[in-house]
């Protein structure tokens, strides 16, 4: 785990998120992360899977075909890990021609946060 800032831009919008980042590996301690991440490697297009069968990105070139079968959605590959994001604060920032707008999102608690109105 480890704090993390998450910038989004799209003109004329930024969205700034901070917050914690959890590694959740082929064996996680928690069993709801367990169902999670299998839940996530389930609903992966079969292309998406695919991915992870390719060989070592930035490795020596080897003339060697991709599998011809797809990975299976119920069993998970090894080198799969889910990324989970907890936002602690989502700073969001719209700029306008004429006016420009900033607020953020405290999440003290899981879905209760106090949004602020603060200057660009």
């Amino acid at each position: 785990m480890g704090t993390s800032l998450l910038v989004l831009s799209s003109n004329p919008r930024t969205i700034r998120i901070a917050g914690t980042l959890s590694l959740v590996d082929a064996a996680p301690s928690i069993p709801i992360l367990q169902q999670d991440d299998r839940a996530t490697w389930h609903d992966l297009l079969e292309a998406a899977r695919r991915q992870f069968t390719w060989p070592t990105s930035g490795g020596t070139h080897q003339d060697q075909a991709f599998p011809a079968l797809p990975p299976s959605p119920t069993d998970r590959l090894p080198m799969f890990c889910l990324l989970l994001l907890q936002p602690r604060q989502v700073d969001h920032l719209e700029l306008q021609l004429e006016s420009q707008t900033r607020w953020i999102d405290d999440q003290q608690q899981p879905l209760q946060g106090a949004v602020r109105w603060v200057n660009p």
